[in-house]
């Protein structure tokens, strides 16, 4: 494999990423055509996504994927933007120690065990 595209993949799949307050994980549920995807935020909600164009030819989803993306503000059916693929057992961490959610985003106050249940199952 070319040099760059390890560097594109090393990228795109980090393993001990923290999401910000602003970035949001969802579940990956199916491609949708020209590089537009289907995901699932945790409250049951899914909207449409962009893959940005580096990661295009070089990477690629499997469902129950867990994706870190940026919402997009004035997007009318795509909502935000993907940043990088997210390491499960990385995001169970993040939930066991209390860095995710922020409470901003955990507006319903789900409680961790449920977090991790559906962030643990793959479909």
């Amino acid at each position: 494999m070319p040099v760059y595209k390890k560097n594109v993949l090393n990228a795109f799949q980090q393993e001990d990423y923290q999401p910000t307050e602003c970035q949001l994980v969802v579940k990956y549920i199916r491609g949708r055509g020209n590089n537009l995807h289907l995901v699932q935020n945790f409250d049951g909600t899914e909207f449409l996504v962009t893959m940005p164009k580096k990661y295009r030819q070089t990477c690629w989803l499997a469902k129950g994927n867990l994706l870190v993306i940026d919402p997009i503000k004035e997007g009318d059916k795509v909502e935000g933007e993907i940043v990088c693929l997210l390491d499960h057992s990385c995001l169970l961490d993040h939930i066991d120690k209390g860095n995710w959610p922020p409470d901003s985003q955990n507006k319903s106050n789900t409680s961790r065990a449920e977090l991790m249940e559906f962030y643990h199952r793959r479909k």
